[in-house]
């Protein structure tokens, strides 16, 4: 990865995937009380129904089924889990390491963009790998790909 992060023919991708993808931390976030009121409703209904549906997923699967779905709800577990783990681990080394409030904030959120930014391009990197595309792919075939 960190070849490719390097590699200038790349950097005009990875500056397009950092403007389109890495969220503006300065501006906070506007979600009015009355958004809430309005649509608590429908967002209430909506966490049912899902629910709901993945209860009966699970119920229905079969056990020729049942290995593939706990597999993918640990990978997504673990997904999760490492995200919020990276986060955290960002927020505690910027607090040991920074003697203002001002620069607390500024490593720790350079640090989680730069966790997230690697977070976007670790899976096109590892679909490369399994389909022996891009930079992985086998001499001559990836004109083929």
């Amino acid at each position: 990865m960190k070849s490719y992060v390097e590699n200038p023919d790349n950097s005009e991708a990875l500056e397009a995937g950092c403007r389109i993808r890495a969220p503006d931390f300065k501006s906070p976030r506007v979600w009015p009380v009355e958004v809430d009121s309005k649509h608590s409703v429908k967002f209430a209904t909506n966490e049912i129904l899902a629910d709901e549906r993945r209860l009966k997923e699970w119920r229905e699967a079969g056990f020729d089924k049942f290995p593939a779905m706990l597999h993918a709800f640990e990978i997504r577990m673990d997904r999760k889990l490492s995200s919020m783990r990276d986060t955290l681990s960002s927020i505690d080394n910027a607090l040991r390491n920074s003697s203002t409030f001002d620069e607390f904030k500024s490593k720790a959120l350079e640090t989680i963009r730069d966790k997230e930014v690697a977070s976007w391009i670790v899976p096109d990197t590892r679909k490369a790998i399994e389909t022996g595309t891009g930079e992985f792919a086998v001499s001559g075939e990836e004109d083929e790909k």
